[in-house]
Protein backbone atom coordinates (compact mmCIF):
# COMPACT_ATOMS: atom_id res chain seq x y z
CA UNK A 1 0.00 0.00 0.00
CA UNK A 2 2.90 2.33 0.66
CA UNK A 3 4.96 1.78 -2.31
CA UNK A 4 1.38 2.80 -4.08
CA UNK A 5 0.98 5.69 -2.51
CA UNK A 6 4.83 6.94 -3.03
CA UNK A 7 4.27 5.88 -7.27
CA UNK A 8 1.32 8.04 -7.36
CA UNK A 9 2.54 11.03 -5.27
CA UNK A 10 5.48 10.79 -7.74
CA UNK A 11 3.14 10.72 -10.62
CA UNK A 12 1.42 13.67 -9.14
CA UNK A 13 4.19 15.66 -8.73
CA UNK A 14 5.31 14.78 -11.96
CA UNK A 15 2.20 15.98 -13.30
CA UNK A 16 1.73 19.41 -11.45
CA UNK A 17 5.75 19.85 -12.85
CA UNK A 18 4.90 19.11 -16.51
CA UNK A 19 1.81 21.37 -16.13
CA UNK A 20 3.66 24.52 -14.52
CA UNK A 21 5.99 23.90 -17.43
CA UNK A 22 2.82 24.09 -20.07
CA UNK A 23 1.68 27.32 -18.04
CA UNK A 24 4.70 29.25 -18.56
CA UNK A 25 5.56 28.31 -21.97
CA UNK A 26 1.89 29.20 -22.34
CA UNK A 27 2.03 32.82 -20.81
CA UNK A 28 5.17 33.69 -22.68
CA UNK A 29 3.80 32.37 -26.35
CA UNK A 30 0.48 34.62 -25.17
CA UNK A 31 2.49 38.00 -24.40
CA UNK A 32 4.88 37.30 -27.83
CA UNK A 33 1.51 36.87 -29.86
CA UNK A 34 0.15 39.98 -28.43
CA UNK A 35 3.27 42.25 -28.66
CA UNK A 36 3.12 40.74 -32.11
CA UNK A 37 -0.17 41.91 -32.90
CA UNK A 38 0.71 45.00 -31.63
CA UNK A 39 3.44 46.05 -32.70
CA UNK A 40 1.86 45.23 -36.30
CA UNK A 41 -0.57 47.44 -35.63
CA UNK A 42 0.56 50.29 -34.06
CA UNK A 43 3.91 51.73 -34.67
CA UNK A 44 6.51 51.50 -31.63
CA UNK A 45 9.05 54.76 -30.85
CA UNK A 46 11.62 52.92 -29.08
CA UNK A 47 12.62 56.37 -27.59
CA UNK A 48 10.02 56.69 -25.36
CA UNK A 49 10.06 53.07 -23.96
CA UNK A 50 11.66 51.81 -20.71
CA UNK A 51 14.92 49.64 -21.62
CA UNK A 52 16.00 46.90 -19.63
CA UNK A 53 19.94 46.76 -19.52
CA UNK A 54 21.44 43.82 -17.24
CA UNK A 55 25.19 45.07 -15.90
CA UNK A 56 26.35 42.15 -17.27
CA UNK A 57 25.04 40.18 -20.23
CA UNK A 58 25.35 36.70 -18.64
CA UNK A 59 25.60 35.25 -15.47
CA UNK A 60 28.60 32.81 -15.10
CA UNK A 61 28.61 31.42 -11.95
CA UNK A 62 31.57 29.30 -12.00
CA UNK A 63 31.84 25.99 -10.05
CA UNK A 64 29.02 24.96 -8.22
CA UNK A 65 28.73 21.89 -5.53
CA UNK A 66 26.00 19.76 -6.68
CA UNK A 67 23.04 19.36 -3.63
CA UNK A 68 23.30 23.31 -2.59
CA UNK A 69 20.98 26.53 -3.41
CA UNK A 70 23.13 28.70 -5.33
CA UNK A 71 21.90 32.81 -4.86
CA UNK A 72 23.21 35.29 -6.74
CA UNK A 73 21.69 38.83 -7.45
CA UNK A 74 21.40 40.36 -11.41
CA UNK A 75 22.18 44.04 -11.43
CA UNK A 76 20.12 45.85 -13.71
CA UNK A 77 19.07 49.34 -14.93
CA UNK A 78 16.45 51.29 -16.55
CA UNK A 79 18.00 53.03 -19.35
CA UNK A 80 15.11 53.99 -21.39
CA UNK A 81 13.00 57.12 -20.91
CA UNK A 82 9.73 55.96 -19.19
CA UNK A 83 8.76 53.60 -15.59
CA UNK A 84 9.78 50.04 -16.18
CA UNK A 85 7.59 47.72 -15.09
CA UNK A 86 8.21 44.12 -14.36
CA UNK A 87 5.28 42.15 -14.79
CA UNK A 88 6.58 38.72 -13.82
CA UNK A 89 9.72 36.78 -14.26
CA UNK A 90 10.00 32.79 -15.09
CA UNK A 91 12.13 30.20 -15.50
CA UNK A 92 12.46 26.53 -14.99
CA UNK A 93 11.30 24.74 -11.13
CA UNK A 94 14.42 24.50 -10.30
CA UNK A 95 14.82 28.53 -9.81
CA UNK A 96 13.28 30.77 -7.42
CA UNK A 97 13.08 34.37 -8.23
CA UNK A 98 12.14 37.37 -6.76
CA UNK A 99 11.92 41.21 -8.57
CA UNK A 100 10.94 44.11 -7.92
CA UNK A 101 7.24 44.89 -7.92
CA UNK A 102 7.59 48.52 -8.02
CA UNK A 103 8.39 50.54 -11.36
CA UNK A 104 11.96 51.61 -12.05
CA UNK A 105 12.39 54.93 -13.04
CA UNK A 106 14.49 55.83 -15.97
CA UNK A 107 18.58 55.77 -14.69
CA UNK A 108 17.62 53.87 -11.67
CA UNK A 109 18.39 50.42 -11.18
CA UNK A 110 17.40 47.42 -8.91
CA UNK A 111 18.43 43.72 -8.84
CA UNK A 112 16.49 40.33 -9.79
CA UNK A 113 17.48 37.61 -7.17
CA UNK A 114 17.68 34.25 -8.45
CA UNK A 115 18.10 31.37 -6.20
CA UNK A 116 19.32 27.94 -8.68
CA UNK A 117 18.71 24.62 -6.49
CA UNK A 118 21.02 21.85 -7.67
CA UNK A 119 19.16 19.09 -6.19
CA UNK A 120 18.48 16.09 -9.19
CA UNK A 121 20.26 18.40 -11.60
CA UNK A 122 22.95 16.47 -13.69
CA UNK A 123 26.95 16.93 -13.00
CA UNK A 124 28.72 19.17 -15.86
CA UNK A 125 27.56 22.00 -17.32
CA UNK A 126 24.40 23.82 -16.82
CA UNK A 127 22.71 26.57 -18.75
CA UNK A 128 19.47 28.24 -17.40
CA UNK A 129 17.38 30.83 -19.30
CA UNK A 130 15.13 33.80 -17.18
CA UNK A 131 12.45 35.18 -18.36
CA UNK A 132 11.72 39.17 -17.65
CA UNK A 133 8.34 40.29 -19.23
CA UNK A 134 7.81 44.20 -19.05
CA UNK A 135 6.39 46.50 -20.55
CA UNK A 136 9.80 46.70 -22.67
CA UNK A 137 10.62 46.37 -26.87
CA UNK A 138 10.91 43.07 -26.89
CA UNK A 139 8.13 42.08 -24.00
CA UNK A 140 9.96 39.64 -22.73
CA UNK A 141 14.11 40.03 -21.59
CA UNK A 142 15.88 36.93 -21.50
CA UNK A 143 19.38 36.55 -19.23
CA UNK A 144 20.98 33.59 -19.22
CA UNK A 145 22.84 31.60 -15.92
CA UNK A 146 25.59 29.77 -16.38
CA UNK A 147 27.61 26.65 -14.13
CA UNK A 148 29.32 23.97 -13.77
CA UNK A 149 27.93 21.63 -11.19
CA UNK A 150 30.43 19.41 -9.80
CA UNK A 151 30.41 16.54 -6.97
CA UNK A 152 31.07 18.27 -3.46
CA UNK A 153 34.75 17.18 -1.98
CA UNK A 154 33.69 16.59 1.43
CA UNK A 155 36.34 17.30 4.15
CA UNK A 156 37.32 15.36 7.68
Amino acid sequence: MTNILVIKQKNLFNMVSVLRLVFHFQLILFIQNTAFCQKNEIPVNRDSLPILTFDQPDFELGKIDSGVVATFDMSFKNTGNKELIIEVVSACKCIEIEWPRTPILPNEGDVITVSFDTRGQKLGPIRKIIDIVANTEPIVVEAEMRCELIQPIFKE
